[in-house]
């Protein structure tokens, strides 16, 4: 049977240090708490829960599919968010923390974590930096008792310290821990983001061939607008191609890959048009997570790579 995980994003802190609602301040114009969803792994877990007293955060967790937990006396502490997300889901075998404020972390980071813990499940595995403990966190479902125990604004931290034989640090660079307590700390955050801008940033374009080419950017692009255009001419004109070269772009494709891409309806109030197969639609997402997947690995490769080859002052 496979092994069941399941996350719980806490994000009910009233941020009075932050001034309120720190979750919803922006980094680069993108909230903090969407930074944070956009890092959940969701091929990787069975369920996720985020728990919130603002409506606002609830209201983007169910628009991600997220269990969207109301915790509406955050007061109370970490504690009462830890047993409100456990007890909303479904039975698991380990459990993935995350915090909402913590906009540099990365998706592969926590990707990482969690195959970490699939290679020890007994573990509390970890993210650290230079040895000191932080978020996000993996618990095995045998600590599950002692975190729904939790009282007051003690955490996971607190259940860590009774088991430091069970503890697995992964250590991952300063910046994807930080986090976001003040207008200070997000201003300086701003900065040191326009400072990482400076980098080299990577960027894959992934083809796929059989032969000739079978996928790549250009047919899921002319897929996504018959999608959201209704006919394959709209989509065309749309990306400034003639329509006889975008209909050889799918057939083609259809072709190589051996499935139907299109159906066509002719007639009736609308005037007929166009829609995606169930094929279509999977394929645009495999082609979607598969490319982000690999750009996510090129983002790490390339901080490995530069740390080794150059000093870090260049």
């Amino acid at each position: 049977m496979a092994r069941k995980v399941s996350c719980i994003v806490l994000a009910a802190g009233a941020g009075k240090r932050f001034g309120g609602r720190k979750l919803l301040a922006e980094l680069d114009g993108v909230s903090l708490i969407e930074r944070t969803l956009d890092k959940v792994p969701t091929e990787l877990l069975t369920q996720t829960a985020v728990v919130s007293g603002d409506e606002a955060i609830l209201s983007l967790a169910r628009k991600r599919g997220f269990l969207a937990v109301e915790n509406h006396l955050p007061e109370e502490g970490i504690s009462r968010s830890i047993r409100l997300g456990m007890e909303a889901l479904e039975p698991c075998d380990a459990l993935l923390f995350m915090v909402g404020d913590q906009p540099l972390l990365r998706r592969y980071r926590v990707a990482e974590l969690l195959e970490a813990s699939e290679k020890r499940p007994e573990r509390i595995i970890a993210l650290s930096q230079n040895g000191r403990k932080g978020n996000p966190a993996v618990f095995p479902a045998a600590l599950f008792p002692e975190l729904l125990a939790l009282e007051g604004d003690r955490g996971g931290s607190a259940v860590m310290q009774k088991h430091p034989s069970l503890l697995q640090l992964i250590e991952v660079p300063r910046e994807e821990l930080l986090d976001v307590d003040t207008q200070e700390s997000l201003q300086a955050l701003q900065q040191h983001r326009q400072r990482l801008g400076n980098m080299l940033q990577p960027q894959l374009t992934i083809r796929f061939y059989t032969g000739d080419k079978a996928l790549g950017p250009g047919i899921i692009r002319i897929l996504k607008l018959v999608s959201e255009l209704g006919t394959l001419r709209a989509a065309a004109d749309a990306m400034a191609m003639s329509y006889s070269n975008a209909w050889t772009k799918v057939k083609n494709c259809e072709r190589a890959l051996g499935i139907r891409l299109m159906d066509r309806t002719v007639g009736g109030k609308s005037g007929g048009g166009t829609t995606l197969t169930e094929d279509a639609l999977r394929l645009i997402e495999f082609y979607e997570e598969y490319a982000k997947a690999l750009n996510d690995e090129a983002e790490r490769l390339l901080l490995e790579f530069s740390g080794r080859f150059f000093p870090e002052e260049k």
